[in-house]
């Protein structure tokens, strides 16, 4: 008697298929030839170079090519990675370099360390994306580029290679290499050079600290190294480098890093400075970018009422009312000397001014008069309002609030706003303090981690449920 084919039987067979299928189409295929072929399409169908489509294209078509190229065994693959990687698109540079890198091969470490800042596409962008994935291999070799590329060469080159050298924590050439970084006359090494520093426990750092803190003229800078010295020594003398001075010279011989639970407390000994949503706002050149998309109409406790119609500035007891009166309540506890910008955001970047203006004189009640007479619309570009007040190359702080995810602008997938804010701003410096208007977001908190800032969750008012150095 007939038996019908079982359903395993019928599985294999579809398996069989597709896998036949598959091959014939080139999925698995792993010659070069294919793979080169493959490149080329992907390549042209990327669109036009320079544009937000080319990046994304790049990233999630092009490289991955790349990368299964990389993994070939044959010289020929590696020959070919060296031809993008002297080419003219910072983009395919980089994407060429990561996949020499990730090859995991001595060769491939060799032919990017050789190559790298050769050609015409080595902007910004492709320098910081390989410095840091040569770095992030942690080899003898890779290690000792990154600290030659941050002890000498240009300013731009510098500040990136000190920021790879976090990679290397346990180092003391490298931590040399940060302290040497502390004296530079340049302030965006000097502060690349404390960001790093963050990561090392290495004992040559605290005088050159101590003596950073003597020479240091700007307040929010002034804040930062005491912070970190007393994070590290477990003691605090406040801001007078003198009292630190006096202090090592009798305890240096014998110091010895305390357990991170005996660290000491910031707040001791030094001055009182205002607060946003609980974080302290030391600069004096500062920018904030605030949400103002439909979604922060809505209740700050709770569900709102229906029935009743939309007040676009925020009705009281809404998550804008919140925010324009924390805002408010900051512009004007700022002093005279703070200079500010406003940016609010949704369908594109709503700046208060084209670039930082001071409090003093009538600034500061302008000010507060831009933040109760704006309207909420649709829409949430943060890319665009972050790359706005970039811009400005005064400001050294920014302050950016939201209640969701990015909706609108160049760049919306919260992985493509890392990737390019992180490069635009690794030679900028400019730390990024970010908020969250109700539950917690990780792209926030990653956003605040990868360029200096601290994070926080809040659900309104001057407080929050969570705060802390996003390092």
């Amino acid at each position: 008697m007939f038996k019908k084919p079982s359903h395993v039987f019928f599985r294999g067979l579809l398996f069989l298929s597709f896998f036949t299928l598959a091959a014939d189409d080139g999925l698995f295929a792993n010659d070069l030839e294919t793979l080169s072929e493959k490149y080329r399409q992907a390549r042209g169908s990327a669109g036009k170079p320079g544009t937000a489509a080319w990046a994304n294209a790049v990233e999630r078509k092009v490289a991955p090519v790349l990368r299964r190229i990389g993994k070939l065994k044959d010289p020929e693959a590696l020959k070919m990675l060296k031809r993008e990687y002297s080419g003219t698109d910072p983009y395919l540079v980089a994407a060429a370099g990561l996949a020499m890198l990730d090859s995991g091969n001595e060769e491939g470490l060799e032919a990017a360390i050789k190559g790298f800042g050769r050609g015409s596409g080595w902007k910004t962008y492709s320098r910081v994306r390989v410095l840091d994935a040569i770095a992030a291999t942690g080899k003898p070799s890779a290690r000792d580029f990154v600290i030659k590329a941050a002890t000498s060469g240009s300013s731009e080159t510098r500040v990136i290679a000190i920021g790879g050298l976090s990679s290397f924590p346990r180092n003391t050439k490298a931590c040399e290499a940060l302290v040497d970084g502390l004296k530079s006359t340049h302030a965006s090494i000097r502060n690349a050079s404390l960001q790093s520093l963050h990561k090392f426990k290495v004992k040559e750092m605290v005088p050159a600290l101590i003596a950073r803190l003597g020479k240091e003229k700007d307040t929010a800078r002034q804040s930062e190294v005491l912070n970190l010295l007393v994070k590290r020594t477990g003691v605090n003398m406040g801001l007078v480098s003198r009292d630190w001075n006096k202090w090592w010279n009798e305890t240096g011989d014998r110091f010895e890093f305390p357990a991170a639970s005996a660290a000491g407390r910031p707040e001791t000994n030094t001055v009182v400075v205002p607060t946003y949503f609980g974080i302290e706002v030391a600069s004096k050149r500062v920018i904030f970018l605030v949400d103002a998309s439909i979604s922060m109409l809505q209740s700050a406790t709770g569900p709102k009422k229906k029935g009743r119609k939309k007040n676009l500035k925020g009705a009281p007891g809404t998550k804008m009312a919140a925010l324009k009166k924390e805002l408010t309540s900051i512009l004007t506890k700022l002093p005279d000397t703070t200079m500010v910008n406003i940016i609010f955001f949704n369908v594109g970047p709503i700046p208060w001014k084209s670039s930082l203006q001071p409090l003093r004189g009538r600034g500061r009640q302008e000010a507060i008069s831009f933040v109760k007479n704006l309207d909420c619309k649709l829409k949430t570009n943060i890319y665009d309002s972050l790359v706005l007040a970039l811009k400005d190359r005064r400001a050294d702080t920014l302050f950016l609030l939201s209640d969701g995810k990015p909706i609108g602008g160049t760049f919306t997938k919260p992985a493509d706003i890392l990737r390019e804010i992180g490069t635009k701003n690794r030679v900028r410096g400019a730390k990024i303090n970010c908020i969250s208007f109700g539950k917690e977001t990780a792209f926030l908190k990653q956003l605040a981690k990868q360029n200096g800032g601290i994070y926080r969750a809040t659900s309104g008012g001057g407080g929050g449920k969570k705060a802390g150095k996003a390092r």
